[in-house]
Parts: C-alpha cells; sequence; structure tokens
C-alpha cells in the first residue's frame, strides 16, 4: 500500500457518496414530479439509499453534508427524468471507477457491485449497453487496429 492510498480512498468514497446522497434526493423527488415512472424510481431510490448506507459504514469520517437540493434541470415529463436519471446513473459509474482504481482492500469489491447497480439501473432508465461504463470514451481501451 502506498503512502498516498488512504487519503485517495478516503476522497474518492467521499465523492462516491455525494452522488449517491444526490440519489437518494432526486428519486423520490421524481416520483412526485413525473407518475410515469413512479415504480422505477421508487426502485432507483432504494438501491441507493443501500448503497449510501454502505458507503457511510466504509468511510472513517464523514465531514461532508448532504445539500438541501440539487439542479437536475427540467423535469416536465418521463423522458426528462430518464434523461437525468442515465446522467446521474453514469457519473455515480464513473465515480465507483475512481473507486476501484484508488482501492486495495474491500472497497474494490464494493464499488464493483455500485458501478455494476448503477449500469443496469442506467439501462432501466433508457440507457444503452457500453463495454465499459463508468469510463469516458475517451479514456476505454482501444483495439490495436482502431
Amino acid at each position: 500500500m502506498t503512502g498516498t492510498e488512504p487519503q485517495g480512498r478516503q476522497r474518492r468514497l467521499i465523492d462516491w457518496l455525494e452522488l449517491e446522497r444526490e440519489a437518494t434526493w432526486f428519486y423520490p423527488f421524481v416520483q412526485a414530479r413525473v407518475p410515469d415512472v413512479d415504480d422505477l424510481a421508487r426502485a432507483s431510490a432504494a438501491a441507493h439509499v443501500a448503497t449510501r448506507d454502505g458507503l457511510l459504514a466504509r468511510i472513517a469520517r464523514d465531514t461532508t453534508v448532504a445539500r438541501p437540493s440539487y439542479d437536475v434541470g427540467p423535469l416536465d415529463s418521463a423522458d426528462d427524468a430518464r434523461a437525468a436519471a442515465r446522467s446521474l446513473e453514469q457519473r455515480i459509474q464513473a465515480a465507483c471507477v475512481a473507486v476501484v482504481g484508488a482501492s486495495l482492500t474491500q472497497d474494490r469489491s464494493f464499488a464493483i457491485r455500485g458501478l455494476r447497480t448503477a449500469a443496469v439501473a442506467e439501462l432501466r432508465w433508457g440507457g444503452e449497453a457500453r463495454a465499459f461504463p463508468g469510463l469516458a470514451a475517451a479514456d476505454r481501451p482501444r483495439s490495436a487496429g482502431a
């Protein structure tokens, strides 16, 4: 283990936690604003509450607080809600990848489960399957012929 691993690990876990807090705020908000996606939003909220609680148990000292609200843009339709949910799940995937890269502990397995959960959630919200969820297109591995 390097001398920077604990600090990098802690920062990345907190970054992920902040997104999970956003998700636990966002999905009930969607339920209230867009009845057409109520069941999906309810299931997503439950998954993110469980992940948030798991993160809180892993973080040595959380000095952050949940924000009272988040800027999610317009949510006037089910399509708006789906687009915002996909965006949030993609950001969570990226945070999970960062934890995987910074961890040498059980956090890595937890982050891989979080990555898988967020990738499946993105699909449920209408996203497209990607070979490497959580990686920006520029960061994805390329074939030798590309």
